[in-house]
């Protein structure tokens, strides 16, 4: 009898487990629809904050352009606490532009990017039908470019860049 129990609650648990994985890919996309190489720099620690820069390159794999969307930076630990955002940023589709902006995170955070964690980006828009979408963003450190501000330009990805 207690064989038949444990069966039973090791399939309950093995499938409330694969619906949690389904859901959880529906809501969060694949990860590779948004990437972004960034730069960490101007970096300033006072007690248990520090105050820095960061620059995004953001790429935009999908076929849909994005207006207005916001990309937040976010505690790895605690995914519903914000150190901040780049508001009302627009990447056309298979386009990248270059965000700056200057946050205040916590020491410890700052220092797990030092050891290798990277900062945590998600990019939050409407869709052309209006429902929300929230998608993670794939970043690595790396190049951002010269010069880069809000206000930039889309640039064309190369058709090598586009692969996926």
């Amino acid at each position: 009898m207690n064989r038949e129990k444990l069966g039973v609650a090791w399939a309950v648990r093995a499938a409330l487990f694969f619906a949690g994985l389904a859901l959880a890919g529906t809501a969060w996309g694949n990860g590779r629809d948004f990437s972004a190489f960034y730069r960490v720099s101007d970096v300033s620690l006072s007690g248990e904050t520090a105050s820095l820069t960061l620059t995004l390159r953001l790429f935009n794999h999908t076929t849909a352009d994005v207006s207005n969307a916001t990309v937040v930076l976010r505690d790895m630990l605690i995914p519903t606490r914000n150190f901040g955002t780049f508001p009302n940023v627009n990447v056309p589709a298979g386009q990248t532009v270059h965000l700056t902006g200057t946050f205040q995170v916590p020491q410890r955070e700052y220092q797990g990017w030092q050891q290798g964690r990277r900062p945590f980006l998600m990019i939050e828009y409407a869709d052309a039908t209006g429902n929300n979408v929230r998608r993670p963003i794939e970043i690595a450190p790396g190049s951002v470019g010269h010069g880069a501000r809000p206000e930039a330009q889309p640039e064309t990805l190369s058709p090598r860049a586009q692969v996926r």
